[in-house]
């Protein structure tokens, strides 16, 4: 809230996340690689990445999400850990990069926190149509970032 217009979020965002997960999870990209956690329960958190999506910032961690009841325990920091472990193994020499919404301050603040860096700043074109800034972060490879 606050990002996209109330009519997407009340309106059709359901069914667009719907259809893409429809799609992400039944007719997976070859690169696509997503992690779920449990607590025996429910799930609490989920990540999703491309492997080798941009040939200079390499896998795109796309999606990064955990539940509001599970957040500041190290969920998010495992998942993302993980996502840089699985491309290092599957896209050698490859970073990780991600894209953070201006606005997203708490985010921004986490994906420092976890040593990632701004390296550049673009305009996202929303689902509702509109504008959004937002910050390209970054993990270089581990070799380049223990030299």
């Amino acid at each position: 809230r606050g990002m996209l217009t109330d009519a997407y979020l009340n309106g059709s965002l359901l069914e667009d996340r719907y259809t893409l997960w429809q799609q992400r999870l039944t007719s997976a990209a070859a690169n696509q690689h997503v992690a779920v956690l449990d607590d025996g329960s429910q799930i609490i958190g989920l990540a999703c990445a491309f492997g080798g999506h941009d040939p200079v910032w390499g896998t795109l961690l796309e999606n990064l999400h955990v539940a509001p009841t599970h957040k500041r325990k190290g969920i998010g920091r495992t998942l993302v850990q993980h996502v840089r472990r699985w491309s290092e193994q599957n896209h050698p020499g490859a970073g990780v990069h991600l894209w953070v919404l201006a606005p997203n301050t708490p985010a921004q603040s986490f994906y420092r926190r976890l040593n990632a860096k701004s390296v550049e700043a673009s305009i996202w074109h929303a689902p509702d149509g509109s504008h959004i800034a937002q910050h390209r972060y970054t993990w270089h490879p581990p070799q380049r970032e223990h030299p």
